[in-house]
């Protein structure tokens, strides 16, 4: 009997470290799942980790019935933007729907039910964040409960204000598509949209970061132009603010130049 109970406690312990290390061997074999490998290493806690385990083992057993919570939100707090960007839905117009906002009540109660087991709020999805003004709102709720928080977002509308909002607000992380080092190059994936005022928006999270002496949120500018991105990062001090800051920098052009 002591036996039988011994080998069963070591087949839990094994499937747990599998599954850990299946985690961590998908989060950090993948360049854009950076940030899930920082949520993991800033933000478990012991309720967490046995939700992602337990969540892990479902899908590898390929279970009909889930006992567990999600560990991840992907959640758009708007679904309007001010570009239109050729390669997505909502710039345009393909998903025949009216422009949106996230109320914080619907926010609040999704917080309430699974807020302890998430290791990871993703605001956004189909629309341009920063036109939700309500947006450090619901950032600071996350990070108050212990959730790692990023957002991406095109980074034309982040004036002063968005930034001291975002950095005060604790965003962990914040992926920028800056598309290009020319205005010929950037508009033809930003579509209606200014480079200038990108590297703007840039450089004035940058100053928001300094100004709080804060390191977050970590940002990276992925480059959808293979040219175009070995010359940004070369160009970087030439545009007066430096293109990523954060253990992300990384995954910044890996793609690119490898």
């Amino acid at each position: 009997m002591l036996r039988s109970v011994g080998a069963t406690r070591g087949t839990i312990s094994r499937r747990l470290n599998q599954s850990v290390q299946l985690f961590l061997k998908l989060m950090l074999g993948r360049r854009a799942r950076t940030r899930y490998v920082l949520a993991f290493t800033e933000r478990s806690t012991l309720r967490k980790a046995i939700n992602l385990v337990i969540s892990e083992i479902s899908r590898r057993t390929k279970q009909k019935v889930l006992r567990s919570y999600p560990s991840l939100m992907l959640i758009d707090v708007t679904t309007a933007c001010n570009l239109q960007c050729p390669f997505c839905k909502t710039g345009t117009k393909r998903r025949g729907r009216n422009p949106a906002v996230l109320h914080m009540a619907d926010y609040v109660r999704l917080l309430e039910e699974i807020g302890k087991y998430l290791y990871t709020i993703l605001f956004y999805l189909d629309g341009e964040p920063v036109l939700n003004p309500r947006l450090p709102e619901f950032i600071k709720l996350a990070a108050d409960r212990g959730v790692f928080t990023s957002t991406s977002s095109n980074a034309t509308l982040i004036t002063p204000a968005v930034a001291n909002g975002l950095v005060t607000a604790g965003l962990d992380h914040i992926s920028l598509s800056i598309d290009g080092t020319t205005q010929e190059v950037y508009e033809i994936y930003r579509r209606g949209g200014k480079l200038e005022d990108a590297l703007r928006g840039l450089r004035n999270l940058v100053e928001a970061k300094r100004s709080h002496g804060s390191s977050k949120p970590y940002h990276c500018c992925p480059v959808t132009s293979r040219i175009e991105s070995a010359d940004c990062w070369d160009r970087a001090d030439e545009i007066g603010s430096p293109m990523t800051e954060g253990p992300v920098k990384w995954a910044f052009f890996q793609k690119a130049r490898g």
